[in-house]
């Protein structure tokens, strides 16, 4: 019995040949690849960590100062646009002083401020790339916070997210 194609956005912390401290960049690169050979159409969105800017060549800016809010608040992100093989579409955001300006992924004082606007501008970057209407799965490799938010913000969305075994 034939399946359906599925539209999948995979959000992820991390994301190797990119970034990676552990498996998790490993698992978030081949997993969307993989889906990609069944035929799924997946996109990935990452951070745009210094590490990336500083060693990653051909990007390519597609949105620059992409408004959005929080509450009443008004902030900016600039996504960038590379691709792995398969052609897998990855989308990499940022704010200069959350993401590639600063030397650490992870352990910045502020690293709760950095992610919650990471998962607002997630949403927002679905929209302006028009795919928010097409997702029908997400896939949430994030810490355990920045997954509760993005979980609801998605279910909101009509956008199932299936539980990690």
């Amino acid at each position: 019995m034939p399946t359906k194609n599925l539209n999948i956005v995979s959000v992820t912390a991390e994301l190797s040949p990119f970034v990676k401290t552990g498996g998790l960049g490993i698992v978030a690169n081949n997993l969307p690849q993989a889906l990609a050979k069944l035929g799924h159409n997946v996109i990935i969105i990452t951070p745009f960590y210094k590490k990336i800017a500083e060693n990653t060549r051909g990007l390519k800016l597609v949105i620059k100062n992409m408004p959005f809010a929080v509450q009443k608040t008004e902030l900016a992100a600039d996504v960038y646009e590379g691709t792995l093989n398969e052609g897998v579409k990855v989308y990499f955001i940022d704010k200069p002083s959350f993401f590639s300006e600063i030397p650490v992924i992870y352990g910045s004082p502020f690293d709760n401020k950095r992610f919650l606007f990471f998962n607002f501008a997630v949403i927002q970057t679905l929209k302006e790339l028009g795919s928010e209407e097409k997702i029908t799965r997400a896939r949430l490799s994030l810490i355990s916070t920045t997954k509760i938010i993005l979980e609801k913000l998605f279910g909101l969305l009509g956008i199932s997210v299936p539980k990690e075994m």
